[in-house]
């Protein structure tokens, strides 16, 4: 019995001489300028401070260039090689008013496709509605009746480099290839 005495007294004591945590509000460093705009890739870097959204930077900027993409395309979704290839993209802001929306033109096609890139490194083929108002997924790509879709995404170690993995359908439905690959800023 003294030994459950002692550990009682123990804990007892233990328990008095804990203080209540108090947390202190920290002090904003009001100097420290940060982007406060949601659209901006650098959304809230360096937050507390003081908003100053000329040190935001955006998708467009990201992504913009003329690329040499190289890539590999594959046949179905068992991925049976079929054939490497390269060539040449120019990644552009679609219009003056949208830090988001871009256009891709693939010069061997000599087509544009529309794209909606969001501040966490990734573009997005954009998906047309059709006359019948029936959602089409993806845009015409190479041949009219062929569809694309897929992504671009930016490498955040290595400034030049995008990282492309695209779906295309062809025009009988009978084939889908997959073009996986790599693009380098020029």
């Amino acid at each position: 019995m003294g030994r459950i005495g002692v550990l009682v007294l123990l804990m007892t004591l233990a328990v008095l001489a804990c203080k209540k945590y108090e947390d202190k509000p920290g002090v904003a460093d009001l100097q420290n300028p940060y982007c406060n705009d949601p659209e901006a890739v650098n959304y809230n870097w360096g937050f507390p401070g003081k908003p100053d959204n000329t040190t935001c930077f955006y998708p467009d900027s990201v992504f913009g260039g003329t690329y040499i993409f190289s890539d590999t395309v594959y046949y179905s979704q068992d991925f049976t090689f079929a054939r490497t290839q390269t060539d040449t993209i120019s990644i552009t802001r679609r219009s003056p008013d949208s830090r988001l929306k871009l256009s891709v033109e693939w010069k061997s096609c000599n087509i544009k496709m529309d794209f909606t890139a969001d501040r966490f490194y990734k573009a997005t083929a954009d998906t047309l509605f059709g006359q019948d108002t029936i959602i089409r997924a993806g845009q015409p790509f190479c041949r009219q009746a062929d569809t694309l879709t897929g992504f671009i995404m930016k490498d955040r170690n290595d400034d030049k480099r995008l990282k492309v993995n695209f779906t295309i359908r062809t025009d009988t439905g009978s084939k889908v290839l997959y073009l996986i690959g790599t693009a380098i800023k020029k």
